[in-house]
């Protein structure tokens, strides 16, 4: 056997082990790749299964992850019930919350929003200003709007729709005696005018009067309204104390004795006692 095959069959060894070795470390790099992506994919379906509280522009904004390791875009529900509920939060003035929460679940996203929404709530509600109970409810309705809520967390929402109602309740009747008062003043002018309804609007005028006081004497046992003497002095004499136990009749109930035909029948009784008194007199 000459040199040269020699040689070619000492090479032909050499040559297997090299594209063993080739393939080993393409066996591995592709056991990597395959390592590699797996876990790529875990983080990016782990990622968009997260939710995100983050403050952009004064707002809090929640946000969900994509598919993709990282990465969140503005959550927008399909549901159009829940579009509503997770929509943009202006933050109250004083208010700094932390910039950014991150959330496995959307449950634990709405119970932490619902506390902070609930806080900011309270807050305001508690407190005697017009434009800060307005803002007290309107995060007590953005709490209402949010799937998940702690039996804690509902107790505490049944209780400020109480506080909510009694501040609603209260500016009603704040409203009825600034109308009353409205009433009052063209009640009088009619009263005091030539056009012939002098009488109804005293009987109209007497009937306002008594539950108008009560009113005011309510609210101001709340420190709710000012001292009696800074309120308008009513023209007419006050009405007698109706008792506890009866109750104070509506306005547009007693309005309905004033029909002109009882009126007419008054006026005829009046002239019949007459009569009669001038004819024993004779």
């Amino acid at each position: 056997m000459t040199e040269q095959s020699e040689t070619m069959v000492d090479d032909y060894p050499r040559s297997e082990k090299r594209v063993g070795r080739f393939l080993v470390r393409l066996l591995v790099a592709a056991i990597i790749l395959v390592l590699v992506a797996g876990v790529l994919y875990l983080l990016a379906e782990r990622n968009s299964r997260r939710y995100f509280l983050v403050v952009e522009e004064n707002h809090l904004i929640v946000q969900r992850g994509i598919f993709f390791p990282v990465g969140e875009r503005r959550y927008s529900p399909e549901d159009p019930d829940f579009q509503a509920a997770y929509r943009p939060i202006p933050i109250p003035a004083g208010e700094e919350p932390e910039p950014r929460f991150a959330f496995d679940e959307r449950a634990e996203l709405d119970r932490v929003l619902v506390g902070k929404l609930l806080e900011w709530s309270r807050d305001r509600i508690d407190i005697d200003q017009l434009e800060r109970i307005e803002e007290g409810i309107y995060y007590l309705r953005r709490a209402e709007k949010l799937p998940t809520t702690t039996a804690a967390q509902r107790q505490e929402m049944d209780m400020l729709r109480g506080e909510v109602a009694y501040h609603e309740g209260r500016r009603f009747i704040e409203s009825a005696l600034r109308s009353l008062d409205t009433a009052r003043e063209r009640l009088t002018q009619a009263r005091d005018s030539p056009a012939g309804w002098g009488r109804e609007s005293r009987l109209l005028l007497q009937a306002i009067q008594e539950p108008e006081e009560a009113l005011r004497k309510a609210l101001r046992d709340e420190d709710l309204m000012p001292d009696p003497e800074e309120q308008p002095q009513l023209d007419e004499p006050e009405a007698e104390s109706l008792d506890e136990d009866e109750p104070i009749e509506d306005a547009a109930d007693l309005a309905i004795d004033l029909a002109p035909e009882d009126l007419m029948l008054e006026d005829e009784d009046r002239q019949l006692v007459e009569e009669e008194q001038q004819g024993d007199d004779e």
